[in-house]
């Protein structure tokens, strides 16, 4: 009796092994896209976020007024966000709500809340520290 539940559990496991190997085949590759750069600025950008399922990026990019944070869709390219005062040297977007619409960063001592409808200061903030990091809710 032993050995034939052993033999039944051997082959259950080797049929979900099996089942699990075909789910991750099914899966999508990993790919790179390259996401463009802020009009009319140099080319130099870098991503510090993404939405949850992928299709929204935001981060810091050149423009012609200096550094600015964007928001990237597949859809719309890089946009920029702007900035809460044209002088904001120290710019940052390191969070984005997990669908995108909400992305939330620094302009220069200022936090801020951008959606749609623009940006939105939500008050002062110390100086930048290093490994300074930002966590946005779903709520």
């Amino acid at each position: 009796m032993r050995s034939w539940l052993a033999r039944s559990h051997r082959r259950l496991l080797v049929a979900l092994l099996i089942s699990e190997l075909g789910a991750r085949a099914a899966l999508a590759a990993p790919s790179f896209q390259g996401l463009g750069d802020l009009e009319g600025g140099g080319f130099g950008s870098y991503v510090s976020a993404i939405s949850d399922d992928g299709t929204v990026a935001v981060g810091v990019g050149s423009a012609p007024t200096g550094l600015e944070p964007f928001r990237w869709t597949q859809a719309g390219g890089m946009q920029s966000l702007g900035k809460l005062a044209p002088s904001d040297a120290d710019v940052s977007a390191p969070g984005v709500s997990s669908d995108g619409s909400v992305v939330v960063g620094r302009s220069g001592n200022v936090a801020y809340r951008w959606t749609a409808a623009g940006m939105v200061g939500l008050g002062q903030l110390p100086p930048v520290v290093d490994g300074e990091e930002s966590v946005i809710s779903s709520a």
